[in-house]
């Protein structure tokens, strides 16, 4: 292909790119902004002429996207002809139950391995080494038929209507999802019915975060927030400044907590009976809801975070610029204990790239992560080793949400060139790739959570564009929306998912200068309060966004 063709069909992915993130902020657009928001479908247009005339150019290989008939029996014969399980760079994680479904690859017990009886190292090698191919051999077939079992599956997708903007978190709550928008608004669904339960309006800015407490935990607050022992409370962060608890039961805000701090994320830590907010401006505040105080307060990240998971005493936070940080909670004040200022790749997954990092999850000693480049990273932070799983079809995509449930990593991946998300399914903590979850109709997926309801049918919900409800049938499983007018679709999967992780062709898709896209907006990957802006003057500082009451 000509290398013009190569660099226009470069510069246009530059400028969607740009235009996704612009249209993700948190903060209402000034008129340039809203103008170059307004060129994406034509842009999105250009580049699939281009993409068009470069197949004719370039002739790629065919490789099928959707399983056929023999599809699975020629990726295992290339697979155990290629490096061996391929993910055995994978960091372990320190404990990990393993479901019976029989849809979901489980790993084998150290005590299912030959043990050496003989004192001949030769005949001890030849032992091992026939062991092993036993057991690898065990292994792919166990693969392979979690894979047939993901074939047979259908998903049955509804999309929730209600919010008018762009969701942005979703918690459980039993058989109930709920879901905060920056509509400002709060809203709960029942999920056999998928009807809109209750909406919670409050907050004046853009809902970033939420969280479901524990009936324990919130029966441990409620006598200071005035509320039943057996309510469920729910809380909230904002670009408002504000921190609130609700009621789920009967729908009152129970609590406002002002933060001085246009607020990204929030987490609680049942450790330490305590609240951790997270700030555009970089900070993580530790709270008492029982008084509204604030604990401590630290700034470790010089950007917005992105990311906040905690688990027991230990708080993991993504950031904009990159890094990871690990702090714990230790009477009632963090403490550092690690900041990925020098991990190193695994041996087979080549270089690491520090770059945005849109999504956190956190299973073990493990941190997985998303951002703009081809993979999804997983990090032992322990031995500060990082391994990759790829995640896109294309090039040009993002990983915006996943989660580890149920043995399950579910992970978004967005493609760039047409505007549409889907989910991927693999093992975990394996790593194997099972299949895709994709409807053709899904933008952009900026959150996500799954479960298993009561019923024991298990579902995906993803907020973003659209909330939508994947609902993972079994055959004879009629799913809890048996009576819904939608037809459940059939998996897909895509074949390059399963090869080993490779490094992205572009380590950064700013590290190029094109003087044509100069005055394009580099920083749109950030968020700030969403209130309206000049557009001659932007605030100096993340505390600018917001006004004190």
């Amino acid at each position: 292909m000509a290398a013009p063709m190569k660099t226009e069909i470069r510069k246009l992915r530059k400028k969607l790119r740009q235009i996704e993130n612009l249209e993700r902020l948190n903060r209402l657009l000034d008129q340039q902004e809203e103008e170059k928001i307004a060129r994406k479908d034509e842009l999105r247009e250009q580049l699939q002429e281009l993409l068009v005339k470069q197949e004719m150019y370039d002739e790629p290989a065919y490789e099928p996207d959707v399983c056929g008939p023999t599809t699975i029996e020629n990726e295992y014969n290339s697979e155990r002809n290629s490096e061996r399980l391929h993910y055995e760079g994978l960091p372990p994680a320190e404990s990990e139950s393993q479901s019976e479904n029989s849809l979901i690859f489980t790993k084998r017990s150290p005590t299912d391995q030959k043990k050496n009886t003989s004192g001949d190292p030769s005949k001890m090698y030849e032992e091992k080494v026939a062991s092993e191919e036993e057991q690898f051999s065990k292994d792919a077939e166990s693969i392979k038929n979690a894979r047939k079992d993901w074939k047979k599956l259908k998903v049955l997708v509804t999309e929730l209507e209600g919010h008018s903007d762009l969701v942005t978190s979703l918690s459980f709550a039993g058989n109930m999802i709920v879901t905060g928008s920056r509509d400002t608004t709060l809203k709960v669904w029942d999920l056999d019915t998928k009807d809109e339960v209750r909406s919670f309006g409050g907050h004046t800015e853009a809902v970033t975060s939420i969280l479901v407490l524990s009936l324990e935990e919130s029966s441990f607050l409620a006598e200071a927030l005035g509320t039943s022992p057996t309510d469920h409370l729910i809380i909230s962060g904002s670009t408002d400044c504000t921190v609130r608890t609700w009621s789920l039961d009967s729908g009152k805000m129970l609590q406002s907590v002002y933060t001085f701090n246009s607020v990204t994320c929030v987490g609680y830590s049942y450790h330490a009976h305590k609240l951790v907010t997270a700030s555009d401006g970089g900070k993580l505040e530790l709270w008492d809801l029982r008084t509204a105080e604030n604990v401590h307060s630290v700034q470790p990240h010089e950007s917005s975070v992105t990311g906040l998971k905690i688990v027991d005493s230990c708080v993991y936070s993504s950031c904009a610029d990159g890094l990871l940080m690990v702090h714990e909670i230790r009477s009632n004040k963090f403490s550092r204990t690690f900041v990925s200022e020098d991990i190193k790749p695994t041996k087979r997954n080549g270089r690491i790239t520090q770059r945005p990092v849109r999504c956190l999850e956190v299973a073990g000693s493990t941190i997985l992560f998303g951002d703009d480049a081809f993979n999804i990273k997983l990090l032992n932070w322990r031995k500060g080793l990082v391994s990759k799983l790829p995640n896109h079809k294309t090039e040009f995509s993002s990983t915006d949400a996943l989660c580890v449930c149920d043995n399950l990593l579910i992970s978004s991946s967005y493609d760039l060139d047409n505007g549409l998300g889907y989910l991927n399914v693999r093992t975990y903590p394996g790593g194997e790739y099972l299949a895709t979850l994709d409807d053709d109709d899904t933008r952009k997926i900026v959150c996500l959570s799954c479960a298993r309801l009561q019923s024991g049918t298990m579902v995906v919900v993803t907020g973003g564009w659209e909330l939508k409800v994947w609902e993972l049938l079994t055959s004879g499983s009629s799913g809890v929306s048996a009576e819904a007018d939608e037809q459940p679709l059939a998996t897909r999967y895509i074949a390059k998912l399963s090869h080993p992780a490779r490094d992205s062709e572009v380590e950064s898709d700013v590290e190029e200068e094109d003087s044509e896209d100069s005055d394009e907006d580099e920083d749109g990957s950030e968020g700030g309060g969403r209130v309206s802006v000049d557009s001659t003057s932007e605030p100096s500082s993340w505390l600018a966004w917001c006004s004190l009451l």
